[in-house]
């Protein structure tokens, strides 16, 4: 298998043990909403743990 692919199944994981496996939406649109903002959650809460263990300051909050 690739790297890629372990890379993927890690995230998957992750997203999965914070915000719980079932999508609880019917429709389909609804369901795709819904996983993505999963995912923009993810990204959100890793940003805050690298701006805090590494002192990173993301893009869109410009230079300190």
């Amino acid at each position: 298998m690739k790297v890629g692919h372990f890379i993927c199944e890690a995230n998957h994981s992750m997203v999965k043990c914070r915000f719980g496996a079932p999508l609880r939406k019917r429709l389909e649109s609804l369901k795709e909403t819904e996983t993505q903002l999963k995912l923009v959650g993810h990204n959100i809460r890793r940003v805050g743990y690298l701006e805090i263990m590494s002192d990173v300051v993301p893009h869109w909050r410009g230079y300190t």
